[in-house]
């Protein structure tokens, strides 16, 4: 097994928290050696406030997993030469600098991969309270965190891949401690590129965007106020009224997109006291019938059932696949002339190919697509006369991470070059199948960056090839559609029946 030398350049003195569980992740990837190198802490605060910050935000452990430290010194705050001598002699594929703002000098060399750091919005590490206001405004659609290759100056250099938080938590040091284990992600992901022998990724080289503006004070009250007040009402709503899943229909009119009347639209009613979700319509021998998940009380297990349309109208629901793991996300589609499954199994670990035996209520397992993996939300498309999988799977800090695969239907899955397709909760999971329209491919996906299930994007897929892949989001699907739901998180259409999933608080 090809090994990668990793060197990590930090401060002396207990390691901060977030960093503590970012080497600890980091740490259990089987291939790394480690080399430490540690400077000089920088001086305390003099003021009693400013000096107790710290301390809360340092954990009381020491990274005694890594090998003992090479103790480096500094000049005017920059390494001196024989600091850089003494990491270069480490013969290091890559050095990790989390915060590398302070220190200047000769790095040339220092890594065979170069000196990697990290960034928030253009903003290096360690310069306040980064996010604060964007994670209290609940303002996800321009924050994230990036991994840049330093240039030899040790300034911001090339961006590599960024990743972006969620942003579901009440209380700000909660989201931060996600945001900040989440840079394990696209370390993990540049680490396997350069183990593979795979170019590192350097797709994203235009800036974040423009330093987040200090706050005035009316709009510090206002952003305040309002959490405030939002969190007061979800306390005393969650406290009053349970959530559920329920179903939504209507004949489409051909768009594909929703129209977002709301009278247009007509509640499933499947088994009763049983919430439903995940839905997917399908046409077959001139009949409509609806897959979706059902979800058993009291525990949420679920599984799969069916019903088809009588007189217009979905009719009685049966139950077609279940399983001791947890079911949902039937994505049905035709391929020869036969009718096929892929529903997600990523409490089994698997992913799972049925085909029908007898449509639709009678399948049988075809093949495991994958095993030993966790993904959700597989979703096919063929493209070109090619077979594409996009699938998700949830990495360190809570992150989405969204992947594309090459295959025939049941062979083994091909990993694309344009991987990871998303590191961003608003564009992950999968919410339908990928739809044809004037020529070209929509796909549905989840925007999960405010919690689970919360609103939908609908993408453009621009370019799709066994080398290419890109999309834009061409229209977005909030929770404010209809009144009294809190969350959508799945569209889906077989050119005549449309249909969607919400979540609302129980009567």
């Amino acid at each position: 097994m090809k090994r990668i030398r990793v060197g990590l350049l930090i401060e002396s003195g207990p390691a901060e928290s977030w960093l503590y569980e970012l080497i600890e992740q980091l740490g259990r990837i089987p291939f790394l050696e480690w080399s430490l190198f540690t400077i000089p802490a920088t001086t305390v605060p003099t003021h009693p406030l400013m000096r107790r910050y710290p301390a809360l935000e340092r954990a009381p452990r020491k990274l005694d997993f890594l090998p003992p430290p090479h103790l480096l010194t500094v000049k005017d705050g920059q390494l001196t030469l024989e600091s850089c001598d003494s990491i270069r002699g480490a013969q290091l594929d890559v050095l990790l600098a989390p915060a590398p703002g302070r220190l200047r000098g000769d790095c040339e060399g220092l890594a065979r991969n170069g000196v990697w750091s990290f960034e928030i919005e253009d903003t290096p590490l360690g310069a306040g309270n980064f996010g604060l206001f964007r994670s209290y405004e609940r303002n996800a659609s321009d924050f994230c965190i990036g991994l840049v290759r330093q240039n030899t100056e040790l300034r911001s250099g090339a961006r590599m891949l960024t990743v972006q938080p969620r942003f579901q938590f009440e209380f700000y040091d909660d989201w931060r401690a996600e945001a900040l284990l989440s840079l394990a992600v696209p370390v993990c992901i540049e680490l396997l590129r350069m183990r593979c022998d795979w170019p590192l990724d350097q797709r994203e080289e235009a800036p974040m965007g423009e330093p987040f503006a200090k706050p005035s004070q009316l709009r510090t009250i206002r952003v305040f106020s309002a959490k405030a007040v939002r969190y007061v009402r979800a306390r005393i709503r969650r406290e009053g009224a349970p959530r559920e899943w329920f179903i939504l229909w209507h004949y489409g009119d051909g768009r594909m997109l929703p129209d977002r009347r709301p009278n247009d639209w007509r509640e499933f009613t499947g088994f009763p006291e049983h919430e439903a979700a995940d839905p997917f319509p399908c046409a077959w021998a001139g009949k409509e019938y609806l897959f979706y998940e059902d979800v058993v009380p009291p525990n949420g297990h679920g599984r799969l059932a069916v019903v088809p349309f009588e007189n217009g109208c979905p009719g009685t629901p049966r139950v077609i696949l279940e399983k001791p793991y947890h079911l949902s996300y039937p994505c049905v589609f035709e391929h020869e002339g036969q009718m096929w499954m892929i529903p997600e199994s990523a409490e089994n670990n698997t992913v799972e190919l049925y085909r029908a035996k007898n449509f639709p209520f009678e399948w049988t397992r075809e093949a495991a697509l994958a095993e030993d993996v966790s993904f959700v939300d597989t979703t096919p498309v063929v493209k070109g006369g090619q077979w594409f999988f996009f699938t998700t799977s949830s990495l360190p800090g809570g992150v989405l991470a969204s992947f594309l695969f090459s295959a025939e239907t049941n062979g083994p899955w091909i990993l694309h070059p344009c991987n990871p397709v998303s590191l961003s909760p608003d564009n992950s999971r999968g919410a339908g199948r990928i739809l044809e329209r004037d020529g070209g491919l929509i796909r549905p996906v989840q925007d999960c960056a405010l919690g689970y299930g919360y609103a939908i994007r609908i993408n453009q897929i621009l370019e799709l090839t066994s080398e290419r892949f890109s999309e834009k989001q061409i229209a977005r699907i909030l929770p404010t559609w209809r009144r009294s739901i809190v969350g959508t998180h799945t569209f889906n259409s077989d050119g005549v029946v449309e249909v969607t999933d919400a979540r609302r608080y129980k009567h």
